[in-house]
């Protein structure tokens, strides 16, 4: 009986120790995932938000203040979350395009916008009377909570 308890108690160890090394091992993780996105340079583009004049709404005008081609991912939804879009497109250097209901997304005040790319921290704003920047974390929860598979959080290059 004694030799039984003795096998428990190691048993117990060994399963201690491995959910610790994984506990630890995750929140290294985590940490490094923090440090690489802290160290991250920010979304290299220029917004500028415009009155459409064809049609309703705004129009959102994106300048790329990069040296190379720039994939974004722009993820769009309106105030109560019932209308959303992704819109990829790949901004040439130092150039400007313009996102409106012609590309598919008529920007309203009340409207919310993340960019990302790879290899840069994400930038999200709010529609309100103008363009107002506001934390990426919370709109990656907001876009994660309808569906949306945007890019949140530390994305390698």
């Amino acid at each position: 009986m004694d030799f039984l308890k003795k096998v428990l108690k190691a048993l117990i160890l060994v399963i201690f120790g491995f959910v610790l090394i994984a506990v630890i091992s995750n929140a290294y993780k985590d940490y490094k995932a923090k440090e690489a996105w802290a160290n991250m340079p920010s979304l290299p583009v220029v917004y500028k938000l415009i009155p459409s004049l064809m049609g309703r709404g705004d129009v959102i005008i994106i300048e790329s203040r990069h040296n190379r081609d720039l994939p974004v991912q722009l993820a769009f939804k309106n105030e109560d979350g019932t209308k959303h879009k992704i819109i990829n497109i790949v901004l040439k250097p130092k150039a400007k395009k313009m996102i409106g209901w012609l590309e598919g997304w008529r920007l309203e005040k009340g409207d919310t916008l993340m960019a990302s790319s790879k290899g840069f921290k994400n930038v999200a704003y709010h529609h309100a009377e103008k363009l107002e920047k506001i934390p990426p974390e919370l709109v990656c929860g907001a876009f994660s909570l309808i569906g949306l598979p945007v890019l949140c959080g530390f994305q390698e290059n």
